[in-house]
């Protein structure tokens, strides 16, 4: 389970799940935004943002960026039996092939909520899949968050190596300029979830 990178180095990962939190403007705003200041970005889309938003994962794809699984239906992992969650990722894998596009490698898989358990990563593992979580994140998905507060208890949780988790709700466009403003004044550098997963221990 990936939660955080194996390095000393100010070197940090900006991830964004895409379940129904998320909404057209606010995935248009991040990407524009992440294109103009040259930060990769990895998406784990569901398959719900596949069948609503397929022109927005092309434009990932067509970007660089990085997508990753995060199930067809957002469902609680730990709470199902093995031949579902191979369903519940299998059923992304093929909503992508519908579009000509593929989970990017190596695979990623986020679990919904968080919650995973050993079934669940070696379930996730035997398709291929590292298991993501987060080091640091906040409620940037609800409507009536505050910004400065969600981008204050991600800065406050973010070090050397963090898995940063954001989401695409108009609190997160406004929240993920002001942790990036502040990582780089700190000297801290985004990098892609690839990159940061093949660090080792001393790097």
């Amino acid at each position: 389970v990936l939660t955080k990178g194996k390095t000393t180095q100010r070197l940090v990962s900006l991830t964004i799940d895409l379940g129904e939190t998320a909404t057209r403007p606010a995935v248009t705003e991040i990407l524009d935004y992440t294109k103009q200041h040259h930060i990769p970005c990895a998406w784990f889309v569901t398959g719900w943002f596949i069948r609503k938003f397929p022109d927005l994962i092309e434009k990932f794809a067509a970007r660089g960026d990085e997508i990753g699984n995060h199930t067809n239906t957002h469902p609680h992992c730990t709470e199902m039996s093995r031949a579902r969650l191979e369903g519940e990722l299998r059923a992304v894998e093929e909503g992508l092939e519908k579009l000509d596009l593929r989970i990017t490698t190596p695979a990623f898989f986020r679990p919904p909520f968080g919650e995973y358990d050993t079934g669940v990563v070696k379930t996730a593992a035997s398709l291929g899949y590292t298991t993501v979580t987060w080091t640091a994140t906040s409620i940037d998905y609800e409507r009536n968050a505050d910004s400065d507060y969600v981008a204050k208890v991600i800065l406050k949780h973010t070090v050397p190596g963090a898995v940063i988790l954001t989401h695409a709700s108009d609190v997160s466009c406004r929240t993920i300029p002001k942790v990036a403003e502040e990582l780089t004044a700190r000297g801290y550098r985004f990098v892609s979830l690839r990159e940061l997963a093949a660090l080792k221990e001393g790097d």
